[in-house]
């Protein structure tokens, strides 16, 4: 563990040396517009507890980013962008959000990969899925959601978080997530790889780790399409979807994660490229590229040392942050109250 320790000590330095790097390039450059260093080093240290975040509970992934984004990088963004009417600005949260989902469900996707049992017929379905309710609810937003608006969708995505992470903090909840724990180390212990028994429309069969498994490809396609349509509203939390995959599939969170985790990826990549060629897109450069720094290397880090993420107890220490920023965004967006910060 000292060894994981000093590499992660390393790797946290040698980050916050690129970001300094970064910042100071942008004014040798002769860009006195852009952020200042202090801000890529805050907004790196807040997307890196995001990375720890997803790595630990993905499907609370989403809320340092998009409250982040929502509060303390609202002015940075409108700072780094060439337009800032409302409207341009909360596009530019969008595809922030987007942009470090992706990496986020693409880091998960490959950690999953690795360790094998990934059935690529679920994941495809999801994909698909993801990709067409992408495609229309982006197409259908973009340019036409107001600051209110987002902050009213980020507080019912906390809302849908906070219930979630408070069931998982009753005894049924936790003996359930223990029961989910035992059967996922079981099936990787045994190993042995995915074995497609039956293909079809309606069902497909498989085995893995010697027990067999079934899901339904129009249900999966479903959810795929649910996540979708809601990821380029919400901007962030597409993986809140993720109990619905484990629960409707019937299948232990450690097969189910794969497919939620590309169908986020997938709608994430098309909201990013469908608010990328718009006219007059805006993009917060710099702040991205920090805050994709912090995020994928903290990510990749809890995921692949899993007592960093498990130290964090995901279910104790996110719900009071949660219920307390769905209070924040539904107050402002209701009734135009401002809570602190």
């Amino acid at each position: 563990m000292k060894k994981n320790t000093s590499i992660l000590v390393v790797a946290g330095l040698g980050l916050g040396a690129l970001v300094l790097f970064i910042g100071q390039s942008w004014s040798w450059l002769g860009l006195q517009s852009v952020l200042p260093v202090q801000v890529l080093l805050l907004s790196l240290i807040w997307s890196a507890l995001g990375g720890l975040t997803y790595a630990a509970a993905p499907e609370a992934g989403g809320l340092f980013i998009g409250f982040g984004h929502l509060t303390l990088f609202t002015g940075a963004i409108a700072v780094a962008m060439p337009v800032v009417e409302p409207l341009a600005l909360v596009d530019a949260i969008r595809l922030s959000n987007a942009a470090l989902g992706f990496l986020a469900a693409a880091a998960i996707l490959a950690r999953d990969m690795a360790r094998g049992g990934v059935v690529l017929s679920m994941a495809a379905c999801a994909a698909v899925g993801a990709a067409l309710g992408s495609a229309a609810s982006s197409l259908g937003t973009l340019g036409a959601i107001g600051p209110r608006t987002l902050h009213l969708m980020f507080g019912l995505y906390l809302a849908a978080l906070t219930a979630a992470m408070g069931r998982r903090h009753t005894k049924a909840g936790q003996a359930q997530m223990e029961r989910d724990r035992k059967a996922g180390a079981a099936l990787e212990e045994v190993g042995g790889g995915v074995q497609t028994l039956s293909r079809s429309l309606r069902k497909v069969i498989f085995v893995y780790g010697g027990v067999e498994f079934a899901f339904r490809p129009l249900s999966m396609l479903g959810l795929g399409l649910a996540v979708g349509l809601a990821t380029p509203l919400l901007g962030v939390g597409g993986f809140i979807f993720l109990p619905l995959f484990a629960r409707i599939t019937q299948l232990p969170t450690r097969l189910a994660r794969p497919a939620a985790a590309k169908a986020v990826a997938v709608a994430c990549a098309v909201q990013a490229a469908v608010f990328l060629t718009a006219p007059n897109a805006s993009v917060a450069t710099p702040l991205l590229g920090a805050e994709a720094v912090g995020l994928l290397g903290a990510c990749l880090a809890g995921l692949f040392y899993r007592k960093i993420a498990n130290s964090l107890t995901p279910h104790r220490i996110f719900l009071a942050p949660a219920a307390y920023f769905c209070l924040r965004s539904l107050l402002l967006a209701l009734f135009g109250i401002r809570l602190w910060p």
